[in-house]
């Protein structure tokens, strides 16, 4: 299902896919907190050749289009740290109101001190920028996150007001890195191989 004036999303062509947009935005903030990603080896996979275009209000218009941008991206590599990573963005039809499913946003990061696992509910969670995590867990206990009224994206605008060099926010120079990160995924699911960065 897409929304009505969303359909450029579900097309390789246009630059817009689930990859390209959520997978993007998220490896910004993934890299940011992470550092460089060394290597990646990926899966995409079209599990919905055709959508439903919806209204706004979430009701069918009767057009259904075809698609061509993955339902399913899978990456594994390694970041320049020697860390080892596993990524999976999924899209699809809406899921029944009695089934349970993981939320859609569950990150977790274990090192050898310990595990932070971070989820949300919220629908645009790979927005991570945008849309701040609703729960935290640090080592298994719940931490109540202090909500200060600012998102990620508003934090990131007061950094770079401190001016050049004084703030710290991503740049052209980090998303030019982004941009590369895709590319190379999208060469990893193609080719079928492991490409380095």
């Amino acid at each position: 299902m897409v929304l009505k004036g969303s359909e450029c999303f579900l097309k390789k062509e246009n630059g817009a896919t689930l990859l390209d947009i959520s997978g993007g935005h998220f490896l910004e903030a993934f890299t940011y907190i992470l550092g460089p990603i060394d290597t990646v080896f990926a899966t995409v996979v079209l599990q919905h050749p055709s959508s439903q275009v919806l209204n706004f209000d979430g009701t069918p218009t009767g057009d259904v289009i075809s698609a061509d941008g993955p339902s399913q991206v899978v990456v594994s590599g390694t970041l320049k740290s020697g860390a080892v990573m596993s990524l999976h963005w999924r899209t699809g039809k809406k899921k029944p109101a009695n089934v349970k499913a993981a939320p859609p946003l569950v990150w977790v990061i274990d090192e050898m001190k310990g595990s932070i696992r971070i989820e949300s509910n919220n629908p645009l969670a790979a927005f991570v920028a945008v849309y701040e995590p609703t729960q935290l867990w640090v080592n298994g206990d719940e931490v109540k996150v202090d909500d200060d009224g600012k998102t990620n994206e508003g934090r990131s605008w007061e950094e770079y007001l401190k001016g050049e060099g004084a703030g710290d926010y991503p740049d052209l120079q980090h998303a030019v890195q982004i941009k590369s990160i895709v590319d190379a995924i999208w060469r990893s699911a193609e080719g079928r191989v492991r490409i380095t960065l």
